[in-house]
C-alpha cells in the first residue's frame, strides 16, 4: 500500500463544491508538506470520525505516542481507508507553497478536524509539524467571482450566523472577514469583504480582534475556498509552525481581517 503523494493530484476536474483542507509550506517543501498533511489528517480523522464499524472516538493522548509512530501505523493501512486526496485547484499551473486536499468522506467535519489538529500540534501532546506552515479547513469551493462567493456563503451563514428573521431568535455572535488571494488580479479585496459582510444580519456584530466566527475567503487563481471558523484568531490563523518562513504566495498579498461596516450593521 502507499499514501497518495502530491503528484497524484487530479487535473481537469470541476473544482466547484469541494470540501477539504488547504495546506501551505515553504517553497520547495510542497511534496513533503502534502505527504505529512495526508498522514496527519487521516490519523486525526480516524480518531475523531471513526469509519463505520471501527469503534468510537479515541482520546488525543491515547491516539499516538508520537508522530513517527502514527506515520508507521498509517503506512500499514489499506488504500481504501484514505480519506483525503490531492486536487489541483490551479488549472494545471504550479502555485508554490500551496496544495489542496479534498475530503472524500462526507462524515468528516473539516472545520472540527483541522481545529483539533492545530490545537494538538501547537500544544505539548504531539510533535510539531516539520513541513506544514498553515492548515486551513475549506467548507466549499467556488469560482473566484463575487456572485459565486456570495452564493456559496449564504447557506453556510444560515448555519453559523443565522439572522433573527427565522423561527428561533438566534444569539448574537461576533464575526470578522479574513481574505487572502494568490495569483488573482480580478478580485478587489474590499469589494469581496463588503459583499460577504453584507450577508450577515442582526443580531450579529463585528469584532476585528477576537471574533467568535471568522469568515474566511482564500483565493487561488480562479478558485475561491470559503469557511466559517470559530476561534480562528486564537488558533493563530491555523498556523502550526511558529518558525515558518513566508508561505509560497506572493509576499505583497497580505491577509486582510477587516471590512467596512455595512449600512445595516453597527459596531457594538
Amino acid at each position: 500500500t502507499r499514501t497518495l503523494s502530491w503528484r497524484d493530484g487530479e487535473q481537469g476536474r470541476d473544482v466547484v463544491g469541494l470540501r477539504g483542507v488547504l495546506v501551505t509550506s515553504d517553497t520547495g517543501r510542497e511534496g513533503r508538506a502534502t505527504s505529512e498533511a495526508l498522514t496527519v489528517l487521516a490519523e486525526w480523522a480516524d480518531r475523531l470520525f471513526p469509519p463505520e464499524g471501527t469503534g468510537t472516538e479515541v482520546p488525543a493522548a491515547a491516539a499516538s505516542d508520537g508522530l513517527d509512530t502514527e506515520l508507521a501505523a498509517l503506512r500499514q493501512r489499506n488504500n481504501a481507508s484514505l480519506r483525503f486526496r490531492r486536487v489541483d485547484l490551479s488549472g494545471g499551473d504550479v502555485i508554490k507553497g500551496v496544495s489542496f486536499l479534498e475530503s472524500v468522506d462526507p462524515a468528516v467535519d473539516v472545520v472540527r478536524l483541522v481545529s483539533e489538529v492545530v490545537r494538538d500540534m501547537t500544544g505539548a501532546q504531539v510533535k510539531p509539524s516539520r513541513y506544514i506552515n498553515r492548515i486551513l479547513p475549506i467548507e466549499t469551493t467556488c469560482r473566484a467571482r463575487i456572485p459565486d462567493i456570495v452564493a456559496a456563503f449564504e447557506p453556510l451563514l444560515q448555519r453559523v450566523l443565522p439572522d433573527s428573521t427565522g423561527e428561533v431568535d438566534p444569539q448574537g455572535r461576533t464575526y470578522a472577514v479574513a481574505f487572502k488571494k494568490r495569483f488573482n488580479s480580478d478580485l478587489d479585496r474590499l469589494e469581496v469583504i463588503n459583499a460577504v459582510a453584507t450577508l450577515v444580519k442582526r443580531p450579529h456584530t463585528v469584532n476585528l480582534t477576537h471574533p467568535d466566527i471568522t469568515l474566511v475567503v482564500e483565493v487561488l487563481k480562479k478558485t475561491a475556498g470559503i469557511s466559517a471558523i470559530p476561534g480562528y484568531q486564537e488558533m493563530k490563523k491555523m498556523s502550526i509552525r511558529q518558525d515558518s518562513k513566508e508561505d509560497g504566495s506572493n509576499k505583497r498579498q497580505k491577509v486582510d481581517l477587516t471590512h467596512t461596516t455595512p449600512p445595516h450593521q453597527a459596531f457594538p
